[in-house]
């Protein structure tokens, strides 16, 4: 017999929305106890509860416990694997993250424009610069380089992290049909961030459309170049502001 209260949540643990899903447990001491029930009542074999479980505890911090999860399933799918990708490049293992996607790819599962984001914000330094771009390289392989969330990721994490503006630069170019203002911002601060205020005003004025988070990181720039005269025009032309700006 099923409790009422495990009932609940394996009910908002199967929500086809993952959001909703995940706001299941308050933290990862409730997920134990309630994957203590899911075991005593004979449910912990059903891979869609563990698949959720394991997004949970990866997501929260807890590797151990989501890699023990992980390795109970013989065959791992491929929202398992980005969730462990995901957690692993969320706590900066990069090395950890690519192991498990060599061994997705050894398992014949083919990444898709989940995967490669966290992939590339694993890679966000000089010293995995290398290994971003075989990844990038894998991305074209299997066709989802033009994705635009993939894109940004790509931008944002990789090449802009690890001041290799150049390549993001191209980057940017080769993909002008599919950029958004996401991937305008990310030029702006990636040019900013390594003090060459003039390229990133360049791309500041060309943007068909801004945000506030656009006009904030046009700013910033300017702050950290020490144009405080620049930065005040530009916050007094903000139509709309925020708390960072």
């Amino acid at each position: 017999m099923i409790s009422g209260y495990l009932a609940r949540k394996l009910a908002l643990l199967h929500h086809p929305s993952l959001f909703l899903s995940l706001s299941a447990f308050a933290n990862i001491s409730e997920l134990k106890r309630v994957h203590a029930h899911i075991i005593i009542s004979g449910l912990a074999n059903d891979d869609l509860t563990t698949a959720r479980l394991l997004a949970f505890a990866a997501i929260s911090g807890d590797f151990h416990y989501a890699q023990t999860l992980f390795d109970q399933v013989e065959h791992p799918t491929l929202f398992m694997y980005n969730s462990m990708i995901r957690g692993f490049s969320q706590s900066f293992d990069t090395l950890e993250s690519i192991h498990l996607y060599i061994r997705m790819l050894l398992d014949r599962i083919s990444p898709d424009n989940y995967t490669f984001p966290f992939l590339f914000q694993s890679c966000s330094n000089k010293a995995f610069f290398f290994e971003g771009q075989q990844l990038h390289d894998h991305a074209i392989k299997f066709g989802i380089d033009y994705d635009v969330f993939v894109l940004n990721n790509l931008i944002i994490r990789m090449y802009s992290n690890c001041r290799e503006l150049d390549y993001a630069r191209r980057l940017f170019e080769e993909r002008n049909s599919i950029v958004n203002v996401i991937s305008w911002t990310t030029m702006v601060t990636g040019y900013s961030n390594c003090g060459d205020i003039d390229v990133a005003l360049q791309f500041f004025d060309r943007m068909p459309c801004r945000n506030v988070v656009s006009w904030t990181a046009m700013i910033v720039g300017y702050v950290q170049m020490e144009k405080y005269d620049e930065a005040r025009q530009l916050f007094d032309e903000m139509s709309e502001r925020n708390v960072d700006s």
